[in-house]
């Protein structure tokens, strides 16, 4: 892979700058590319965490459809991508998810410009086409594994050698969360918020609500908690958003009020101040 120019311009592609993890890493890279001397280009569909990394010092371009798997979708943005690599003089391109990963390598391939992937998760490939939709996050120059688990996947699955395996294990500024940085008022606006009694304990979920990060199994736990030890207070607040177009947290919700647990539990939606929560 060709080392990039001392001050590069660097771009970050994903679906959508929302919430969870891969967006959290993608504002933690642009500032460490920025505070480095580069130039930090993050490109996707947009959402809440743009004005966030603009903060940062790094630079938003919307791609529309940028997290499409329709093949058209990919064909297009592909193109759109190349042309602005070449307008901005990108020197690598960093893709951190599948259908973003096939634009950028497409594009990639026709300008010539380093690819890198970031494998964030373990994503299935127990049907017909799906390891080859997958290998596009395996086909990078460097290909980054966030955890020693998933880089053995990477090795024994998609045959990614040590000359382009890297395994970086996710991080979090614990700073943020110390309780000298986070002040009570923070916390009582959060509390009200949520209307959460003065003095209850708080069990905290936070998480985008999805079937594999496991919100249905917590309710039914509480559900046996609360019928062990029915005096003992306790609320429980669900921190996360449901992605669009998915009936998940209305199903959660329904399972609550099944369970007898509507009293107890709060669906906050995205939280935006975590180090309070």
């Amino acid at each position: 892979m060709t080392i990039p120019p001392h001050s590069p311009v660097i771009l970050q592609i994903l679906p959508a700058l929302e919430q969870g993890g891969v967006e959290r890493g993608t504002l933690e890279m642009a500032e460490a590319i920025t505070q480095a001397g580069g130039t930090a280009l993050v490109m996707s569909a947009g959402g809440r965490l743009v004005p966030a990394l603009e903060r940062l010092g790094a630079q938003h371009h919307t791609l529309p459809r940028c997290g499409s798997k329709n093949p058209l979708s990919i064909l297009r943005n592909a193109g759109r991508l190349a042309r602005f690599i070449r307008q901005k003089n990108v020197a690598l391109v960093h893709a951190r998810s599948r259908a973003p990963a096939w634009v950028a390598r497409l594009a990639c391939n026709r300008t010539g410009t380093p690819f890198v992937t970031t494998w964030h998760g373990v994503h299935a490939n127990n049907f017909p086409g799906k390891k080859r939709y997958n290998a596009v996050l395996a086909s990078g120059d460097r290909v980054i594994a966030i955890s020693q688990h998933i880089g053995q996947r990477l090795a024994q699955e998609y045959h990614v050698g040590p000359d382009r395996l890297r395994v970086i294990p996710r991080g979090a500024d614990i700073t943020q969360f110390s309780l000298d940085a986070v002040s009570g008022q923070r916390v009582h606006r959060l509390g009200e918020s949520w209307d959460v009694p003065a003095g209850v304990p708080v069990l905290l979920m936070p998480g985008r609500l999805t079937e594999w990060k496991g919100q249905r199994f917590l309710l039914d736990a509480l559900a046996r908690v609360k019928q062990t030890a029915p005096m003992t207070p306790w609320v429980c607040v669900f921190a996360g958003s449901c992605p669009p177009g998915h009936a998940y947290g209305e199903a959660l919700v329904a399972h609550a009020r099944t369970l007898g647990l509507t009293e107890r539990v709060r669906f906050a939606g995205h939280c935006q101040d975590m180090p309070a929560a």
